[in-house]
């Protein structure tokens, strides 16, 4: 079967040779050429490399991602770090004021420029080597565990109107700061946003909406990408609120992203880790995510969770299949989580947790893996061929999806079996207009209110 599907793959791109030629490795982020990235923290610190300073170790490491392949790197502006806003109090308890770092504010927003200034570093060494940055503004969600300004710790970032009013007024800042850095592609909400506290669905996309709408505000030459991962199909109002739903994402989102770990997927991790179902896993919630939302989508970070899980050479051989499946299908980038092993840190999150310790492309001394290789193998191999460009894929079949239940372990087994069985599917919401087929597949749902006769 995956021999077979390589073989579908490599007829497929033989089948357009000739096709009109694109941009090389400068061309901009979502133009339809392939790209293979992952997302980075520096090597020499992790999640703390603007206070841990050092731009040598910052474009040894850009050397080396370049020199494997990667032409995208999401990057990560660490919220405390870049807006150390902090709250002074009279008696009481009673709000006197804010400042920064204890001291008054430098500027509206908050913002070290001296962080600014590092990014802005980032920005150009990545540009010399042909790198678009993917940049998750609000970094307050890493690995495992929550950074917060100190002055917002104790408030809920996504329903707070105070957190929210300095979360805008960051993003206002460093936005309009370093909007004309050629090196950046896109402007990412933050990683994983909804992980940051709780809230409802109304809540959420209120969230949603007041953060990318200062991005938009601020620069509007950019696509805004959601960074968000655990996307539902629900969209009813009178079933499950599902806060991180496709209907919302796609009102208010430029581009849709995925995080498909095997690990934590429903449906997932059931068989060795380069079978079919997590070979096809990325490709499959990908354009599940695009079909719903009406928006484009890409593997934002994918990874293996470390060799507790599954051994470097089978993470390999899945990544390999993966990026030849998420090729085929139309997708235009995918990046791996993380550039480099972080083992030797020992602070939190990664004393606290053992599978956030070696999820590298290299390891923490620099040297590539069985994953690093992969993906150098497949840029490689992209740069043979005549073209830059798949066409579109043939669909040949629409799979209707329920909106009224999270729909995913049915999208997952439609795409698989249909895979299979060497037919390409795209997805609809049975709550929106259907896209004309002249086939149509419904699967069966986990309730007797599945589907609404009204559909």
């Amino acid at each position: 079967m995956k021999t077979g599907m390589y073989r579908c793959v490599l007829l497929a791109a033989a089948a357009v040779v000739g096709v009109a030629a694109v941009a090389g490795p400068q061309a901009s982020f979502g133009d339809g050429e392939f790209r293979c990235g992952c997302n980075y923290w520096a090597s020499h610190a992790g999640i703390f490399m603007w206070r841990d300073w050092n731009p040598g170790r910052v474009e040894s490491d850009l050397d080396k991602l370049a020199a494997n392949g990667m032409t995208v790197l999401r990057v990560f502006p660490l919220w405390p770090d870049f807006q150390p806003l902090t709250s002074q109090y009279t008696a009481k308890c009673k709000l006197r004021g804010w400042s920064q770092g204890g001291e008054p504010l430098k500027n509206y927003a908050a913002v070290d420029d001296e962080m600014v200034e590092r990014f802005r570093f980032l920005c150009r060494a990545a540009e010399k080597r042909g790198q678009g940055l993917v940049v998750g503004l609000l970094t307050g969600w890493m690995s495992g565990r929550l950074f917060l300004p100190q002055a917002l710790e104790r408030k809920n970032p996504l329903t707070d109107a105070e957190s929210i009013m300095w979360q805008t007024r960051f993003v206002k800042y460093f936005v309009e700061k370093l909007r004309d850095e050629k090196g950046i592609v896109a402007w990412d909400l933050g990683n994983e946003c909804n992980c940051m506290g709780d809230s409802d669905r109304a809540q959420f996309r209120n969230w949603m909406h007041s953060i990318s709408s200062t991005i938009r505000l601020a620069d509007r030459t950019r696509p805004v990408v959601s960074g968000m991962h655990g996307v539902k199909s629900v969209s009813d109002p009178d079933f499950e609120q599902d806060r991180i739903n496709a209907r919302d994402q796609g009102e208010l989102m430029d581009v849709l992203t995925t995080h498909p770990y095997p690990l934590w997927t429903p449906g997932m991790n059931t068989e060795p880790f380069d079978g079919i179902r997590n070979v096809c896993h990325a490709a499959c919630e990908t354009t599940y995510y695009a079909d719903l939302a009406g928006k484009p989508a890409f593997v934002e970070e994918a990874g293996s969770m470390g060799p507790q899980i599954v051994s470097e050479e089978r993470a390999a051989k899945m990544l390999r299949a993966s990026l030849f499946s998420s090729w085929a299908a139309n997708i235009d980038t995918y990046c791996w989580w993380c550039a480099f092993d972080q083992n030797k840190l020992d602070y939190s999150p990664y004393d606290w947790t053992a599978i956030e310790r070696e999820l590298g492309l290299f390891t923490f001394a620099g040297e590539p893996k069985p994953t690093a290789l992969a993906m150098r193998d497949f840029a490689a191999f992209l740069k043979t061929l005549p073209f830059r460009v798949l066409p579109k894929r043939k669909v040949d079949a629409v799979v209707v999806v329920s909106e009224r239940e999270n729909f995913w372990p049915q999208a997952l087994g439609a795409w698989t079996l249909a895979r299979e069985a060497g037919f390409e599917i795209r997805f609809a919401g049975a709550e929106q207009e259907l896209p004309d087929s002249k086939f149509y597949i419904l699967p069966s749902g986990s309730s007797h209110q599945t589907y609404s006769a009204r559909s």
